[in-house]
């Protein structure tokens, strides 16, 4: 049987949009269910485990209850496992991603959104006003970050923890129903190639995330071509364009012939980047094309993340650095990056809320260039 897990940021769609997946694949929708399920096998009340849903347990609580708060996660895991021999489900929140991904072949989703869009979201859908939802997100969140941290050990969620982080405040609730139950179902055939159509993919990424691979494949099956440093470099060359920066250098080390240096470099990359959005078909890797790109119509803008150890596989088949045991070349190249895109948009590398969608290149029998294409073509046929 199958399992696909969402993970939310309060107010992103999900209750909505888990319902349209669950009716559509025909499977079963479980959220509060849960809760009965675990205080079924471990002989409780309901209420009693209540208290701990995607909380951390009170002081008073751990003191009284021990136990009982240890239990929670060890029978989330089995009240999943128990039951899904008999039937697919699609499950809501409480970190199942964690609990179950090493446990069921399945597909691991976050959805986030800005707060201000969640905030709009839930006031009109609940006719409240939107200071008091404001007021109960961020005590929620300010729950579930206690939760993560109290049984998983960690400070936050992090887009390696799920297949896939999808930016719901960027596309229809309908049009991510539809992209999602292909993606259960393993079914890529509905999109076709986007040459002739102005459309841009940007794939922004983290050292050793499988860029040139995924870039490749996702150009292939878009059937438009792929821009990556070297290409934009070789553009500005053509054009006359100051260009020079060091091999492996970071931004505070970078060197561009001509006056004012690595302003130069920002400089014609912004205009070449700019240049290949508006030429259009095309998937343009790194150098910012996300906030440069930021307002182009139909720019699909996409983060690849990996976890750690696949990273630095990634990076060892390059050959690309020294020192591989001691990880800097993950955090010092990472760096670089998030340096040069504070530098040219003054945003925040990490941030999801600057991409449709964020993913997991860590498991290769997933076929994520396949899942991205779709999600683009789906964007661009539906105009949402």
């Amino acid at each position: 049987m199958k399992v696909l897990t969402i993970s939310y940021q309060l107010g992103s769609g999900e209750q909505e949009l888990g319902r349209m997946i669950a009716d559509r694949l025909g499977w079963a929708l479980i959220d509060d269910q849960l809760i009965h399920w675990i205080a079924q096998d471990i002989g409780v009340k309901a209420r009693d485990i209540s208290r701990l849903d995607e909380k951390a347990p009170r002081f008073m609580t751990r003191l009284r209850s021990p136990v009982l708060a240890q239990l929670y996660v060890s029978h989330l895991k089995e009240a999943i496992l128990s039951r899904v021999v008999s039937q697919n489900m699609v499950v809501l929140g409480r970190q199942t991603a964690l609990v179950l991904r090493d446990e069921i072949p399945g597909w691991h989703v976050r959805l986030v959104a800005p707060l201000e869009h969640r905030v709009n979201r839930m006031s009109q859908a609940m006719d409240l006003d939107p200071d008091q939802i404001m007021e109960y997100m961020i005590e929620m969140e300010q729950h579930q970050q206690a939760f993560l941290s109290y049984f998983f050990g960690l400070d936050r969620a992090t887009p390696d923890m799920y297949d896939l982080t999808i930016n719901t405040s960027r596309t229809s609730l309908e049009v991510l129903a539809e992209l999602l139950v292909a993606v259960v179902d393993h079914n890529f055939s509905r999109y076709y190639g986007a040459s002739g159509q102005g459309n841009v993919v940007t794939v922004s990424r983290q050292v050793g995330g499988g860029e040139s691979v995924f870039a490749r494949a996702l150009g292939e099956k878009l059937d438009i071509p792929v821009y990556d440093k070297r290409d934009i470099e070789r553009s500005a060359i053509r054009q006359a364009l100051p260009v020079g920066r060091r091999k492996g250098a970071g931004p505070k080390q970078s060197h561009v012939r001509g006056k004012d240096g690595f302003d130069q470099y920002l400089e014609m990359m912004d205009k070449v980047v700019r240049e290949l959005g508006e030429k259009g078909d095309g998937v343009i890797v790194g150098r910012v094309a996300n906030r440069i790109l930021a307002k182009h119509p139909t720019a699909y803008h996409v983060r690849l993340v990996s976890e750690p150890s696949e990273r630095i596989k990634e990076i060892m088949k390059a050959h690309w650095a020294k020192g591989i045991g001691s990880g800097r070349p993950l955090t010092g190249g990472d760096a670089d990056h998030s340096a040069m895109t504070r530098l040219m948009s003054k945003s925040d590398w990490n941030d999801p809320f600057n991409f449709d969608m964020v993913v997991n290149t860590s498991s290769p029998d997933k076929p994520m260039a396949d899942v991205v294409a779709l999600a683009a073509f789906l964007r661009w046929t539906r105009g949402e």
